[in-house]
């Protein structure tokens, strides 16, 4: 504990050096942050547009909101699979900055699971 506590007081107070571990993986995270409300914001106007094209009564109209939908489902699974991209290699790169780089830091939704909500 008093190595740990030494370990903290020596260290730069300030923030990370422009190309240190920490920073990159500070932009990742950022990045992530984007991606997320990105994918967010898809999710809530595909529910939108989903729920309208439910409702429409004219055939071809229906016909032209349910291909409007599976665009934005497909642009979704895009957005989400880059998402999901960033989230694994900076596992990778958590991973190698403690010194493992074969032991990645696992979430649930790296090894297979589903994500915590």
């Amino acid at each position: 504990m008093l190595l740990l506590l030494l370990a903290c007081a020596l260290g730069d107070p300030g923030p990370a050096s422009p190309d240190s571990p920490a920073a990159r993986a500070l932009e990742r995270v950022d990045r992530i942050a984007a991606l997320s409300g990105e994918v967010e914001a898809m999710a809530v106007e595909l529910e939108e547009v989903a729920t309208a094209a439910r409702a429409e009564q004219d055939p071809a109209a229906r016909a032209r909101a349910v291909a409007d939908v599976q665009d934005r489902v497909q642009a979704l699974q895009q957005r989400n699979d880059a998402l999901k991209a960033e989230v694994e290699a900076l596992e990778r790169e958590l991973g190698s900055a403690a010194g493992a780089p074969d032991q990645a830091v696992q979430t649930p939704a790296a090894q297979g699971g589903a994500a915590a909500p």
